[in-house]
């Protein structure tokens, strides 16, 4: 009943429309079907543990049937996705979609479907609900990334992060998974377990505030020794860096809601190699 009670006095944060974590507003927002749920108390049994064991569980299955090259027709059957997340899910445009609440996070779950009913492809995350995951500061960050950079075995292994997974949100597609905190996001392949992605600054993805303009851009490109503190400094402070381990490549990002984006590509050293933009005027 307090839980009840505390939800229902929260009610005045609900928007009509949930986007990821790192893309929402300054205001929190649930959708029209979870605050619907809250509205007439319907609480979600699950629990943050049951929640991530069934993801664990779906993934194993959809690995399993993409390591044996038998998903011509599809990967797994619907009736197995309903059998672990339950039947109360909305259907449209040959997709099953779930949300619910879970404590005081946001579980969501889509799975495309085909005419067989065969899941052809799923995707989801388990997001904090009324709270958005908290930036840090450019420098500390920055510092991080060298760090990660110059010591890669210091970085968690797979067992590490599922042995305490309750210090993350997860983000999940087809057969990887994310853990996520406002500084973090490490993401693994689910057959190897190897991490392939490792994000720092996570949570400003989607909310760097772009006034920068393209002649901006072509003139920091015309520098010599151009290093990614100087990118930086004309840019702004919200970029999320991205490295691809199989790939060994290194790039800060900056995207913001209007759909402007920069990418720059850096050395090991951050020193700039590359810079691309889109849709900057």
């Amino acid at each position: 009943m307090k839980k009840r009670l505390l939800v229902l006095g929260l009610l005045n944060l609900l928007v009509v429309q949930t986007v990821h974590a790192e893309e929402q507003s300054e205001s929190p927002s649930v959708s029209p079907d979870l605050a619907t749920q809250i509205l007439e108390g319907e609480f979600s049994d699950e629990t943050k543990e049951s929640i991530y064991n069934k993801i664990k569980d779906v993934l194993d299955k959809v690995t399993e049937v993409i390591d044996s090259g038998n998903n011509i027709n599809g990967i797994i059957g619907i009736d197995e996705v309903i059998e672990l997340f339950g039947d109360e899910y909305t259907y449209e445009e040959d997709s099953l979609k779930y949300d619910m609440w879970v404590a005081v996070d946001t579980f969501k779950l889509t799975v495309s479907m085909n005419e067989n009913n065969q899941v052809d492809y799923l995707y989801g995350n388990l997001y904090p609900t009324f709270e958005r995951l908290q930036t840090t500061d450019s420098q500390s960050d920055l510092e991080k990334v060298q760090e990660v950079i110059n010591h890669p075995d210091a970085l968690p292994s797979f067992s590490e992060v599922d042995e305490n997974y309750k210090d993350y949100y997860f983000e999940f597609i087809q057969d990887e998974m994310s853990y996520i905190t406002g500084t973090y996001s490490m993401t693994y392949d689910w057959a190897s377990k190897d991490l392939i992605q490792l994000e720092v600054g996570q949570a400003n993805y989607g909310r760097a505030n772009l006034t920068v303009t393209q002649a901006e851009i072509d003139e920091l490109k015309q520098r010599d020794n151009l290093i990614i503190q100087d990118v930086i400094d004309v840019v702004g402070n919200n970029w999320t860096y991205v490295q691809k381990l199989q790939e060994n490549s290194h790039s800060f990002i900056w995207q913001d809601p209007l759909g402007k984006d920069i990418t720059v590509i850096v050395a090991e050293d951050l020193n700039v190699e590359e810079i691309s933009t889109g849709n900057l005027e």
